[in-house]
């Protein structure tokens, strides 16, 4: 994750700075450097030691093995000992390389330049890295929330305003059913083959059929016989716009047979397909 990554760089920082000096003075180093950065453990150690305090523990055992075995290094996140509690460290061991200035000390062991001497151990404390991660946590959901919250908010306003145009759409429609329903003057609507699509009360009344009986006829199947050629070609032209709309006088017939003289008025209605 990050934040072993943070425990990682954090380890490397500290094993360069410790193989830039002496044995003696990296491990005061190792201490000031636990104090200053909440408990970061530097740690010169050896599978064959000079300085009994410089023995391995068993991780570091493990670690010095591999290393010597041809890695680079070897990293780990385990628990240690602090202030007599077990707290989860992020360990890190890189070789010790036996250079010219080591074999004043160590030429006595068997070393000659270039071996592996030992390793440089450090170890990050990995509580600190959490809380800051949870803390990341919590701002990182927090900002998610507030945007899920404002997401939220901006559908429900939108859903509110379909509802609305709806409603108010639901409330147009209604009213203009009841004008068409309700207006004392005969009214049909045909569609763009001429079909009668609707029919209010009163041309059911002054024709004398039922909606059933109009509604899926064509147009010209209402007015007299010998008229119905002319009308039909009529409203094929002013269907195609090739006529314009005006008053005129159109024999209808009554369900009884009778002929009724009717003055026609139109007009054209658009849905959103045109």
């Amino acid at each position: 994750s990050a934040w072993l990554r943070i425990a990682w760089n954090e380890a490397h920082t500290a094993c360069e700075a410790l193989t830039l000096n002496s044995p003696a003075y990296m491990t005061r180093q190792a201490h000031e450097l636990g104090n200053q950065i909440q408990g970061l453990r530097g740690h010169i150690t050896s599978l064959n030691p000079i300085r009994p305090k410089n023995a391995p523990d068993d991780w570091e055992r493990t670690a010095l093995k591999t290393l010597a075995g041809g890695a680079t290094e070897v990293s780990a996140v385990g628990e240690m000992e602090r202030q007599r509690e077990r707290q989860s460290y992020f360990r890190l061991m890189r070789p010790l390389i036996i250079e010219e200035g080591c074999l004043q000390c160590h030429a006595g062991q068997g070393y000659k330049v270039g071996d592996m001497r030992g390793g440089i151990s450090v170890a990050v404390p990995m509580a600190p890295l959490w809380k800051e991660e949870r803390q990341h946590g919590l701002a990182t959901l927090l900002g998610y929330g507030l945007i899920w919250l404002a997401g939220l908010g901006g559908i429900v306003l939108a859903m509110r305003g379909v509802q609305r145009r709806a409603r108010e759409r639901a409330e147009s429609e209604e009213r203009y059913r009841r004008l068409f329903e309700d207006a004392p003057i005969a009214y049909h609507e045909i569609d763009s083959q001429g079909i009668v699509r609707r029919v209010n009360r009163a041309e059911c009344e002054l024709l004398g059929f039922s909606p059933e009986e109009l509604i899926g006829k064509h147009a010209w199947d209402l007015v007299a016989s010998e008229q119905r050629e002319l009308s039909h070609s009529r409203v094929s032209a002013k269907l195609t716009g090739t006529e314009i709309l005006k008053p005129f006088e159109r024999p209808y017939t009554r369900h009884d047979g009778v002929n009724l003289l009717s003055e026609v008025h139109e007009n054209l209605i658009l849905d959103g397909q045109g």
